[in-house]
């Protein structure tokens, strides 16, 4: 019950009060990411995926996964662009 809870709060939550209450923080985007691939919402997993890492760009493998998962969605550009940053 607490997980639902918790999952139906951070669903209704917005991107701006995750920001405004640590704004340089990817934690809890790269929660959201999780959860969202979870529920098998793989485009917004890879859109919470590419916020963590701008806020974290040291993550190689971050990148080179969220190279690939941009692949699977046809999105050529933003592969070559996560691909360049995961070197």
């Amino acid at each position: 019950m607490l997980f639902s809870f918790s999952y139906s709060f951070l669903y209704f939550s917005n991107t701006e009060s995750l920001s405004l209450a640590a704004p340089l923080a990817y934690e809890p985007f790269s929660t959201l990411a999780m959860i969202y691939e979870d529920e098998e919402d793989m485009e917004k997993a890879l859109q919470f995926g590419l916020i963590t890492a701008h806020l974290n760009p040291s993550d190689c493998e971050e990148w080179v996964r969220l190279a690939e998962m941009s692949l699977e969605q046809d999105n050529i550009r933003q592969a070559i662009v996560c691909y360049s940053k995961g070197q």
